[in-house]
């Protein structure tokens, strides 16, 4: 990064983590409209599943069904963890922790607490002074079956 650059990054992250706010009220509100209000109409999802879904219609719809009915009532932290800026794009390392879940995908498990951990990056471009969501890839965050010795 140019030192010329600095500036206009500290002025960004901001920018960032109130989008990132956005989504986690969005969540904790059951509101896949909202939630999806930064995806752009190109982006892509992929799930803790490794589902793929493409653009801002197909992934609010797939949010709307999890709201619904596996996240229904469900609450989400999204903890930050790095933000990294190229230019006018930004990748953003993102802990999350979901709580009160009832049920979970096939292949998908709660930790012992019962809450549901994934790592999600979302890739962020910046068109017009306007952050947009581009892509979403979200990874459950395995817990051991048993300890390990």
């Amino acid at each position: 990064m140019e030192e010329d650059d600095e500036p206009r990054v500290v002025d960004e992250e901001p920018r960032i983590r109130k989008i990132i706010l956005e989504q986690e009220s969005a969540w904790n509100t059951g509101s896949a409209r909202r939630y999806c209000a930064r995806i752009r109409t190109d982006a892509t999802l992929t799930s803790i599943q490794g589902a793929v879904h493409g653009g801002r219609e197909s992934i609010e719809g797939r949010m709307s069904e999890l709201f619904a009915n596996v996240f229904k009532g469900t609450r989400i932290s999204m903890k930050i963890q790095r933000i990294r800026f190229e230019g006018n794009v930004a990748m953003v390392e993102i802990d999350t922790e979901v709580n009160a879940v009832k049920t979970l995908p096939p292949g998908i498990r709660a930790s012992a607490d019962g809450k549901l951990r994934t790592r999600l990056l979302e890739v962020m471009v910046n068109d017009n002074n306007t952050w947009s969501v581009l892509a979403l890839h979200d990874v459950d965050v395995k817990t051991p079956l048993r300890p390990v010795l």
